[in-house]
């Protein structure tokens, strides 16, 4: 997050971190888990796909397996939860196998191993037309599939000083963070300062 910020301050000027930061913010977490979707077509039929949009066939799950809770939860869904999924929309998750789904050990384990992270509405092309990243459009889905919610760690308007030392903290050299700010960690320092 540091570096894309700086990049951005860096690229764009302080002109357009100011817009920014007026701007209804929403930051979430970066979840270290497996990337899996599933769609529901018009048919009914549910469709999965993992990283990068590449769909998981027969073959894979024979062979590989790593998917299998995910696909076996979604399948398992109520009735009336899989009708009242919309046709052409794309749930997208963090998958956890296990408390240690690639580099992080988590203390907690997701509910039914699942965050749900976005919801992409396509067309009848399968192409993206729209990408939700709304928290409370994710908050009722997540429910309604009952998975984990996003994990929100700001949803608003940033006020005055909120923005005052994130300035501050873009506005000062590497070098001189941890004598200044007591860190040299944006991930850590902006937490502070977004949710107490």
């Amino acid at each position: 997050l540091m570096i894309t910020l700086n990049n951005i301050y860096k690229q764009e000027g302080k002109e357009f971190i100011n817009k920014l930061f007026n701007s209804h913010v929403i930051v979430c977490e970066q979840i270290d888990g497996s990337r899996f979707l599933f769609q529901k077509l018009q048919d009914n039929t549910l469709i999965f796909y993992k990283k990068d949009n590449e769909q998981i066939n027969y073959i894979d799950r024979t062979l590989m397996k790593f998917y299998e809770n995910a696909i076996g939860y979604i399948e398992s869904l109520p009735i009336e939860v899989r009708a009242n999924l919309p046709d052409n929309w794309t749930f997208g998750f963090q998958y956890f196998p296990s408390s240690a789904p690639i580099n992080i050990t988590y203390d907690r384990m997701p509910k039914n191993h699942l965050i749900l992270t976005d919801i992409s509405v396509r067309n009848e092309s399968g192409k993206v037309i729209k990408v939700i990243h709304d928290p409370k459009i994710l908050k009722d889905w997540a429910a309604r599939i009952d998975v984990e919610q996003p994990p929100i760690i700001f949803n608003g308007m940033l006020n005055d000083y909120q923005k005052t030392q994130l300035q501050s903290f873009l506005d000062t050299p590497d070098e001189d963070l941890h004598e200044l700010f007591k860190t040299q960690s944006f991930t850590r320092y902006i937490i502070s300062i977004l949710n107490t």
